[in-house]
């Protein structure tokens, strides 16, 4: 069933057309109102339903609400543009976008602090790798399933967990990975030689 509003558009007048004392006339603009006013006010329209909520209006009313909306200016049609939009004028959509969003935070893995990218970073290198590790040449698995020998892990070879240079990393299983815990000085000369060896030997 269609519902009509209650004052047909032509025939309704503004209660205060004509009158002095409002808008932007009125004595009370720019007033400030005091919080326990403003408390009032809330509760006074507490669960006021909007008159038009629900209303479907005839195809004949939207026709006349276009007709009487047409050579209408924009609010902003002539003005100029807040602060924000002055600044990312002519500037592409996308940097505006990154521009706008918050940072990223870094990903916390066993108390330890890593890039924010650091799955998409490890990921990478796993594909590098195909999924093998480098030094015992078994293929791993990203499934902790139990058996750490499988479990795929990246690890940095200088042990500087800020430096994600594809050269300083390399992929390990969970068993070799965890042998680089101690004497962490002779693993990183081991796996900077071990590196450095694999490239002369592809070129």
């Amino acid at each position: 069933m269609k519902l009509m509003l209650k004052y047909p558009l032509k025939s309704h007048t503004a209660w205060n057309k004509g009158l002095k004392g409002f808008g932007k006339w009125s004595k009370n603009k720019g007033m400030k109102f005091s919080e326990e006013t403003k408390r009032k006010l809330s509760i006074m329209r507490k669960g006021r339903v909007s008159p038009t909520k629900g209303s479907v209006l005839s195809e004949e009313h939207k026709q006349k609400i276009s007709k009487a909306n047409k050579g209408c200016r924009g609010y902003w049609t002539g003005k100029k543009n807040h602060a924000h939009s002055q600044r990312m004028k002519n500037k592409p959509w996308s940097e505006n976008r990154i521009k706008s969003q918050p940072p990223k935070k870094p990903v916390i893995l066993n108390g330890k602090e890593y890039d924010p990218n650091w799955r998409e970073i490890r990921q990478k290198i796993y594909i590098r790798d195909n999924y093998h590790c480098r030094e015992c040449k078994i293929k791993t698995t990203s499934q902790n399933d139990g058996k750490s020998k499988t479990t795929i892990q990246c690890h940095h070879i200088d042990c500087n967990i800020k430096n994600n240079k594809d050269n300083n990393l390399i992929t390990l299983c969970a068993t070799c990975h965890g042998k680089t815990r101690f004497k962490k000085i002779d693993w990183i000369k081991y796996y900077k030689d071990k590196v450095k060896k694999e490239k002369k030997s592809n070129d």
